[in-house]
């Protein structure tokens, strides 16, 4: 068997028999795929980059002019009844009549032209129990192309889901760390506003329903992290409502209240953007970056927070 001068096999050499006893031999036992712990640090440690433009076109250049190895290739070994999805040849089978352009445009209407997995643009129209002929619109939904291949796969699991779709939409079209934050504060309000308590306790359910739409989703776990970050985002939001309470009263000290609750704010945005940093969603690039030194001047340090 020949090796180049790195150990390699060499291209074009077919290992003996021998050899690839040994290999597999050698092999037996080793696990060649990654923990779900490793797989969860990877994700982690790319969620919330932002890649340059020079990045993206050194990206987009490095695959110019290459051709996929599997363009135009036939795989006998894996189509049909030997692909471990194989539904029978249900794909192959024509949808009815009823199932036309203008149906499909009444369900995208009713669900708001919104995916109701994950709430993005939807465009495709799926039957929830997967079959076709059942074109009833109570049996179809508004999905998007990401998605709808998703249902595909773990059948009885969407089914499942999407026989509900009220209880997958969201009441709020809200990142996470928006709706932590507005469900902070409908608390506080309900706490002091006696005579409103009902209508913000009903807006904390709709708010914490949405919550738990996003977890259900994005499968979110929980870290130190976004626990101390809702800490604090509850502390500031606290903060704010006493200093903009003193502030309204006036007095000499009325100025120097003002700042203080703009400062305790850019505390705030900072903590919403730490919760967004974990999971991976958008975040908020207007922070006052004087905010922590401007704290400090009324006793509040919240220097290092967010630095460990």
């Amino acid at each position: 068997m020949m090796r180049n001068n790195k150990g390699m096999f060499m291209k074009g050499n077919i290992p003996s028999l021998e050899i690839r006893e040994k290999i597999s031999k050698a092999n037996k036992g080793n696990s060649h795929t990654q923990s779900q712990e490793t797989k969860d640090k990877i994700s982690n440690k790319h969620k919330g980059k932002i890649l340059s433009i020079e990045h993206k076109l050194k990206l987009s250049n490095s695959h110019k002019g290459k051709v996929p190895w599997n363009k135009g290739k036939i795989m006998p070994q894996i189509t049909g009844k030997k692909h471990h999805n194989w539904q029978g040849g249900k794909s192959f089978e024509a949808y009815p009549k009823e199932f036309c352009l203008s149906l499909k445009g009444l369900i995208r209407s009713r669900d708001g032209n919104m995916c109701l997995l994950c709430g993005k643009r939807g465009k495709e129209v799926h039957h929830i129990n997967y079959n076709k002929k059942d074109c009833r619109p109570e049996n179809l939904i508004t999905l998007c192309k990401k998605c709808h291949c998703k249902t595909n796969f773990n059948r009885e699991k969407y089914r499942n889901m999407l026989e509900h779709p009220s209880d997958m939409r969201m009441k709020y079209q809200q990142t996470f760390a928006e709706l932590c934050d507005r469900l902070s504060i409908v608390t506080l309000k309900s706490v002091k506003i006696a005579e409103n308590k009902e209508n913000y306790e009903k807006e904390a359910i709709d708010i914490m329903h949405d919550l738990n739409v996003l977890i259900h989703q994005k499968n979110l776990k929980l870290t130190g992290n976004i626990v101390r970050a809702l800490l604090v985002l509850s502390f500031c939001n606290e903060t704010i409502w006493s200093n903009e309470s003193k502030a309204r009263q006036g007095g000499t000290e009325q100025d120097k209240l003002l700042k203080f609750t703009h400062s305790v704010n850019g505390i705030r945005n900072l903590a919403k953007n730490v919760i967004s940093n974990e999971i991976g969603e958008r975040q908020d690039l207007k922070l006052d970056c004087l905010a922590a030194e401007l704290c400090k001047t009324q006793g509040y340090d919240f220097g290092g927070i967010f630095e460990t």
